[in-house]
């Protein structure tokens, strides 16, 4: 699955990894995670939302985050019917409560995957594409987000 791959990526290269630890989430980070209707246990580690399911504190100290989610994927084939490339566009969005820190962590992801080239996870990457989407700030939650669309290119 190309989501393995992208968490790889992210996950492994010091300059993410430092901002977001393992803060990187598939489809979407839990949307009570980004309202302020939430509880902690008595260490104040475990956030549960309205209706027990855990999440994690945006406001205290969980972010910056990563989420990404898998847009499209558009194969080529060959004479012989059988896929020789595969472009697997995806949607990666770096959150934080100061505008600064989101532009950080968008660089170090467009850092981590322009050109990027090598075998994960049993997909050969021949080239990875960054193009920023924009940047967004949420009143309510306080919290920053910029999107990137990234185009990865296997065999």
């Amino acid at each position: 699955m190309i989501g393995k791959v992208i968490y790889d990526i992210l996950s492994n290269a010091a300059s993410v990894s430092t901002l977001v630890d393992n803060r990187i989430f598939p489809i979407r980070i839990h949307q009570t995670a980004l309202s302020q209707s939430y509880t902690t246990d008595e260490d104040g580690d475990i956030l549960t939302d309205e209706d027990g399911n855990q999440i994690f504190n945006v406001t205290g100290g969980h972010l910056p985050a990563i989420s990404y989610n898998k847009i499209s994927e558009i194969k080529a084939y060959s004479k012989q019917g059988v896929p020789n490339l595969i472009k697997h566009n995806i949607q990666v969005d770096c959150y934080s409560s100061t505008y600064e820190q989101c532009q950080t962590l968008a660089a170090a992801i467009t850092t981590t995957f322009d050109r990027y080239t090598g075998t994960v996870e049993g997909y050969t990457i021949n080239d990875i594409r960054v193009e920023e989407i924009g940047a967004e700030y949420d009143s309510e939650t306080k919290v920053w987000s910029i999107s990137n669309e990234i185009t990865i290119t296997t065999t």
